[in-house]
């Protein structure tokens, strides 16, 4: 597997209260979405759960479906590329959007430490 963090920081990640991880998972979340436009109500009350704390509830399944929804279309479109040479920029930014709700969820993880490591 490969390392996302240096020593150091692992170490500062492991001497990190509960409540700042998950803080730190929610805001990469959020910068993820903010970066490809993600638009999608599912989306926004997925963030705004982690940020008021509830990490159980219908805002994590909302996400999980759009995550599915958003792989779903990216795969479309790559098959298309693969099949008649369509243009790759739409596959691209389907991607992007797909990955960035995957950190919503990645965000909700069990365990505070892996929340922010998924999400980073």
């Amino acid at each position: 597997m490969r390392r996302l963090l240096s020593p150091d920081n692992e170490r500062l990640i492991e001497g990190c209260p509960a409540e700042a991880l998950r803080s730190m998972a929610a805001a990469l979340a959020e910068f993820a979405c903010d970066a490809v436009d993600v638009g999608d109500s599912r989306a926004s009350a997925a963030l705004d759960a982690l940020r008021l704390g509830r990490f159980r509830g219908p805002e994590l399944r909302g996400a999980e479906e759009l995550t599915q929804e958003l792989d779903e279309v990216a795969w479309d479109l790559q098959e298309r590329i693969e099949s008649d040479g369509s243009d790759q920029s739409k596959y691209v930014a389907a991607f992007k959007r797909a990955r960035a709700v995957a950190t919503i969820v990645m965000a909700f993880d069990d365990d505070p430490r892996m929340a922010l490591l998924e999400a980073a």
